[in-house]
């Protein structure tokens, strides 16, 4: 769950919300109805908890590397689903300044990553290539999962192919997305700067075990 004080960013909470209020739990009658993105006491929390939430979810993502902005993501989507599937986006791809890990590296990372997280029970990872064809490359995913009731992701053209098939489209809120860019860790790891701080411990703790960045 979310911790106390944070905007729930989706409607099907707002909903829940309000129908609280018309059934008077929250005082009198003649108070206003909630409005979407309000502030929500922990009661509101456990109570909306309770609406059934999607049996499978997916998390898009390239993960170069795997860092707390992303861990954050998945334990919003983790708490919304049964079942949630990383799925490792250009998983073909490594070894230039874009994409410096490999599939089977993302897969440790985030293994490590995830433990003890609260989310490793309910997760799996799949690899997602590249197809050069959006319908391809949606056609593939939903060929290994053909039951995703929902897709987490902020990236505009992944958001846009789901939607157009007619997937719920969920965006996690940032997470300290000044400091929390793939691009700037990248950028860190290179240059030996302080990027440990930036990623879970078990993806620093997989990427000190490779040669090149230990």
């Amino acid at each position: 769950m979310p911790p106390l004080g944070v905007l729930c960013v989706h409607e099907r909470h707002y909903h829940c919300d309000r129908r609280r209020h018309q059934q008077n739990l929250y005082g009198p009658a003649n108070q206003p109805a909630p409005q979407p993105y309000i502030h929500f006491s922990l009661y509101a929390y456990k109570e909306c908890d309770r609406i059934k939430k999607y049996s499978t979810g997916l998390f898009v993502g390239r993960f170069q590397p795997f860092h707390n902005g992303h861990l954050a993501a998945l334990r919003y989507a983790a708490s919304m689903c049964d079942c949630i599937v990383i799925g490792i986006g250009s998983s073909q791809k490594s070894g230039t300044s874009t994409n410096p890990f490999t599939y089977a590296q993302r897969i440790r990372m985030i293994r490590s990553a995830i433990r003890g997280s609260g989310t490793e029970s309910k997760t799996r990872i799949m690899g997602i290539p590249d197809f050069g064809d959006n319908e391809k490359w949606f056609g593939y995913i939903i060929g290994k999962v053909p039951s995703i009731d929902a897709v987490f992701t902020r990236n505009v053209l992944v958001r846009s192919i789901f939607r157009s098939h007619g997937i719920e489209v969920i965006s996690p809120r940032w997470h300290d997305r000044k400091r929390l860019r793939a691009t700037l860790i990248r950028g860190m790891i290179a240059r030996g700067n302080r990027w440990k701080p930036r990623v879970p411990p078990g993806t620093a703790k997989e990427i000190g075990k490779l040669r090149h960045y230990g």
